[in-house]
Formats: C-alpha cells, sequence, structure tokens
C-alpha cells in the first residue's frame, strides 16, 4: 500500500507522545505490519504550525518545535486548514475535552471524517456526546474513527472487549476509570488526608487541573462509560442517562468506617444489565477484598467485564500519560491500517 500522511493536531503531552512513538517504532511497523508514514503536518494552538508534504523531521519537532528555523514548509495554517490538506490520509487530534458543547474537537472530528480522512483522537467529548453521527459520518465516507485512548489511555479497554472477547455476551462492566479521584481517596485512606488537603496534593503532583470537577464531580468518568456503552454494549445512552455522583461528599470519617468494616471506598463507574435494562452509574462506594477493584491503587485503572464465556476478566494500568496515550492512537493508526481495505462494509 501507499505510504499514508499524517497529520498531528495539538502537540501537548499526548500529541509529543505519539510523535515520539511514530519515530522510534517507524522500522518496527514497516517490517510487521507493511506500515509507512511520513508525518507533513503538525499544529497546535500554542506552538503553531507547519505543513510539508515531504515530511517533518520528527526529532526537531519535539525538541526545537513546529516554528523551528530548521524546518521547511508552510506554517501559520489554522487545524482546520490542517484538516482540508488534500494529502493527508490520517488526522490525529489530541485537543482538550469540553463535555458541555464537544468544543473544538467534535468540529474536528466532523470536519476530517466529513472530508474522508481517517481521524483517531483522546478527546473524550466527541464519541461521547455525538458517538451515533460520529459512527454514521464514518461508515458513509468508509474512514476509520478510532479512539482506543478515551477509555484507559493506552491500557487496552475497547480493544480487548471487541477483539479479545469475541463471541461474548457481557453482564457488567465496573471499574476504577478516573486516576485523580483513586489517588485522593486513597491518600484519604492511608494518609488520614481531609478532602481538601488530598486534592492539593493531587493538584500540587498534576494529577488535577486547577478547576478539578470533571474528575471529582465525575464527568471523565462519565463520558468514558458512555463510550464504552455504545461501542462495546451498543446501548445508545448519553451523559443524561448516567446516574453520576461525585467525590466532594466523601468525608475521612467515611473512610474510616470504611476501613474499620475492612473496606474501601473507590469511585466506581459501572454498565450492569438488570432484566435487560442497561443501569449506568458513576459514584463513591464501598467495597471488599474480593473485589478486584479494591487492589487499584493511586492514578492506577482499571475495568473488570463479566461475560458468559470467561466469568470475570480485569484488566489494569495507567491511564493517562503522554506516553500511554500516544501508544493508543499508534494502536488506532496500526488497526486502521490492517483493515483499510474493507472499513466499514
Amino acid at each position: 500500500m501507499e505510504k499514508l500522511r499524517l497529520a498531528m493536531i495539538g502537540l501537548g503531552v499526548v500529541g509529543s507522545g505519539l510523535l515520539r512513538l511514530l519515530d522510534e517504532k517507524r522500522a518496527v511497523l514497516e517490517s510487521d505490519y507493511g506500515l509507512t508514514y511520513d508525518v507533513v503536518a503538525v499544529c497546535d494552538k500554542m506552538r503553531g504550525s507547519i505543513y510539508d508534504p515531504e515530511g517533518l523531521d520528527l526529532e526537531t519537532v519535539l525538541t526545537e518545535g513546529p516554528l523551528s528555523d530548521k524546518l521547511k514548509g508552510t506554517r501559520d495554517l489554522t487545524s482546520f486548514e490542517v484538516i482540508d490538506l488534500p494529502d493527508v490520509d490520517v488526522v490525529f487530534e489530541a485537543t482538550p475535552t469540553n463535555l458541555k458543547t464537544g468544543g473544538v474537537g467534535l468540529e474536528h472530528a466532523r470536519r476530517a471524517l466529513s472530508a474522508g480522512k481517517h481521524f483517531i483522537s483522546t478527546n473524550k467529548a466527541p464519541p461521547a456526546i455525538a458517538y451515533k453521527e460520529l459512527e454514521s459520518i464514518a461508515r458513509e465516507n468508509e474512514v476509520y474513527y478510532g479512539y482506543e485512548g478515551t477509555i484507559l489511555s493506552g491500557t487496552p479497554a475497547i480493544s480487548l472487549a471487541l477483539n479479545g472477547l469475541p463471541a461474548s455476551r457481557f453482564f457488567s462492566i465496573r471499574g476504577i476509570l478516573n486516576g485523580t479521584t483513586n489517588f485522593m481517596l486513597e491518600r484519604m485512606e492511608t494518609e488520614g488526608m481531609e478532602f481538601d488537603d488530598a486534592l492539593a496534593l493531587a493538584q500540587e503532583k498534576g494529577y488535577a487541573e486547577s478547576d478539578p470537577s470533571s474528575d471529582i464531580d465525575g464527568w471523565d468518568a462519565c463520558a468514558k462509560l458512555v463510550i464504552m456503552a455504545n461501542n462495546i454494549l451498543k446501548e445508545p445512552i448519553t451523559p443524561e442517562d448516567v446516574d453520576m455522583q461525585g467525590i466532594r461528599g466523601v468525608t475521612l470519617e467515611d473512610v474510616k468506617e470504611a476501613r474499620k468494616e475492612g473496606k474501601r471506598i473507590k469511585s466506581v463507574s459501572s454498565l450492569v444489565f438488570d432484566n435487560g435494562r442497561l443501569k449506568a452509574r458513576v459514584g463513591p462506594e464501598k467495597i471488599d477484598r474480593t473485589d478486584p477493584l479494591y487492589h487499584v491503587h493511586d492514578v492506577t485503572n482499571a475495568l473488570v467485564f463479566e461475560t458468559d464465556t470467561t466469568d470475570t476478566v480485569t484488566v489494569m494500568g495507567p491511564g493517562a500519560g503522554g506516553r500511554s496515550a500516544g501508544y493508543a492512537m499508534l494502536y488506532d493508526l496500526v488497526e486502521m491500517h490492517r483493515h483499510r481495505t474493507r472499513l466499514y462494509k
């Protein structure tokens, strides 16, 4: 097959992580999968943009930025102009998530898929808010829409469920889907911290934003549940269908009381079928040590799949980080390449 031409929108931690992997893994991707490519465009709201149809030197982009004098090409393109470039085959996108409106990430997804470009993103908002619409556009244009990294970053989630558990009927999916809240609750349990002190520590370490509401009020986990319900379970739910409770109301006394009972308080996200009806919930729960989620520590994420074929399968790993999230996008690129001759047929 012809060499793919790739564009990257968003050059923060995640976008940089992907470019580093694309640079490192070029030889193995060609030898093992026959996948060859050039990154021809990079665009970042703060760091600028560069387009060179001959391909960019990724080491220079990573160390000196898109505006380096060592790079030749067209500069100052907007993200939408990058998407519209006629020789771009695949658009990678790693912009901030806006779960209220979908933000620019949703507009990027619509623009790229409608233009017949494969679109791979770690932005949770588009598939959480407009799953049916975007999948329809992708099918209509016979292109790949990949968002593996929206659930557990580089730890397999969607791919495990769809490819690793074929012919399985899912009874439930439960998990720790937000590392920030897991870190905070564990600090309260093991170090006796009050809620506000645990939050301040999470912010100091970079686990929580200055506005932590997406994490501690449950919105981040809610979006991930909606994506899994739609993609894995084929249940067309929206964020409004999720019974969502944050952890603001969890006190140090609550945590101590749970510990006396031999339990831990965790923010558990769940999709459970009850008499054929799907119930989606995010919120704090007391769980005991027989539950796999009891043993999930710090900012680690985990999922427990309960099926009719394997009983339970648990996957655990980092739920954030530039290299991890970048790897999720690399996975989607390989998946797209392996199946692009028969996408949505």
